[in-house]
C-alpha cells in the first residue's frame, strides 16, 4: 500500500523545478501552514541590511533582537554573503559522516582560540547543550560511578528541547510538555552555599549561564563563578558553562569565562558564529580526562 498516493498525487519533478524558480505571486504568502509555535507580528519581512529590516510593504524597522543574538555582523553583512556564496560554488553539504575543509579548520580555529582540545559542532545550542549533558554524563559513567545528576540555576535557560527545557527553568515552557526529563537539580543563581549544599554522589556535573540571558540579563558574580569553579576541583565534578548568549566577543572578551579569570571544563557556544552556527567545546581544564575519549 503506498500510504503517500493516498495522500496525494505523486510531484512531477518538471513541475517542481518550475515552482522552485517562478517568482512568487503573492506579496504575503498564507501563514496558515506554518505552525504558530511562537508569538510573531503580522509583517512579512522580505531584507535586511546591518541593524534594519524591511517588510513586503517596504516598512522598515529598527531591528533590536538581530536572529535572537545570532547577527552579531547585522543582516547581510557583505563578508558573510561572499563567503556563503563561495562556499556553496565549491561544496554545501558532503555530510556528517565525512570530513570537509571547513569542518576542520573551523574546528583547529576555535580550540586554539579557546584553549580547548576538541570542538563538537552542531546546528543549534540546544543541540549543543544536550551534547554537553551528554557528555557530562558519559564522564560520569566512566569516572564518577555513574554520576549522573547535574545542578542548574533557577531562571535559567539552555534551549527547547525535552532535556534542555528541564534543564532549565521557564514556568511558561515547562507546562506544556510535562513531565520534565528527570537528572537536573535546581538551585538560586549566585548562590554558592546553596549550590554547594545540592552536591551529592550522584553530581555529576554543575551547568550555569555566566549571565543568565532570557531571566533579564542578570550576571554571575565574579567571586561566584570562582567559587563555582573552585568547588567543582575540589568535589571532582565537572564545570559546564553556556556560553551560547555570552560569547565570541558579545561581552567584551572572547568567553566570559576569561573575563572572570575562571576555567570551564566544557563551553558551549554557537549564536554570533556563521550568523547562526553554535557548537560545545571541551577544554582540559583541571580534568584533563573530559578531552581524552571524545571522539
Amino acid at each position: 500500500m503506498n500510504l503517500f498516493k493516498m495522500r496525494r498525487g505523486l510531484p512531477d519533478l518538471d513541475d517542481l523545478a518550475l515552482d522552485a524558480i517562478a517568482p512568487s505571486t503573492t506579496v504575503n504568502p498564507s501563514r496558515e501552514y506554518l505552525m504558530p509555535s511562537v508569538e510573531r507580528p503580522q509583517q512579512v519581512f522580505v531584507r535586511g541590511q546591518g541593524s534594519w529590516l524591511w517588510d513586503s510593504a517596504d516598512r522598515a524597522y529598527l531591528d533590536f533582537t538581530q536572529g535572537r543574538g545570532a547577527n552579531s555582523l547585522g543582516h547581510s553583512p557583505s563578508a558573510l554573503v561572499s563567503a556563503i556564496a563561495e562556499q556553496a560554488q565549491a561544496l554545501i553539504n558532503p555530510g556528517f559522516a565525512l570530513h570537509n575543509r571547513g569542518m576542520l579548520s573551523l574546528a583547529a580555529r576555535l580550540c586554539q582560540l579557546t584553549g580547548s582540545d576538541q570542538a563538537y559542532l552542531l546546528n543549534t545550542g540546544t543541540e549543543a547543550c544536550e551534547a554537553a549533558i551528554k557528555l557530562a554524563r558519559k564522564w560520569g559513567q566512566r569516572h564518577r560511578a555513574g554520576a549522573s545528576r547535574i545542578i542548574v540555576a533557577s531562571n535559567a535557560c539552555h534551549g527547547r528541547s525535552l532535556a534542555t527545557i528541564s534543564a532549565s527553568d521557564s514556568s511558561t515552557l515547562t507546562n506544556r510538555f510535562e513531565p520534565q526529563l528527570p537528572g537536573f537539580s535546581h538551585v538560586p543563581f549566585n548562590d554558592l552555599a546553596a549550590l554547594h549544599a545540592a552536591v551529592d554522589a550522584r553530581t555529576v556535573a554543575i551547568m550555569l549561564e555566566p549571565i543568565q540571558s532570557e531571566a533579564g540579563v542578570i550576571p554571575a558574580t565574579a567571586n561566584y563563578l570562582k567559587g563555582v569553579e573552585r568547588l567543582c576541583r575540589e568535589l571532582g565534578i565537572l564545570l559546564i558553562f553556556d556560553e551560547v548568549q555570552t560569547g565570541l566577543g558579545r561581552c567584551g572578551q572572547l568567553l566570559v569565562e576569561q573575563s572572570c579569570d575562571v576555567r570551564a571544563d566544557i563551553v558551549v557556544l554557537g549564536k554570533g558564529l556563521g550568523g547562526e552556527y553554535r557548537w560545545p567545546l571541551y577544554s582540559p581544564g583541571a580534568l584533563p580526562v573530559v578531552s581524552t575519549w571524545v571522539s
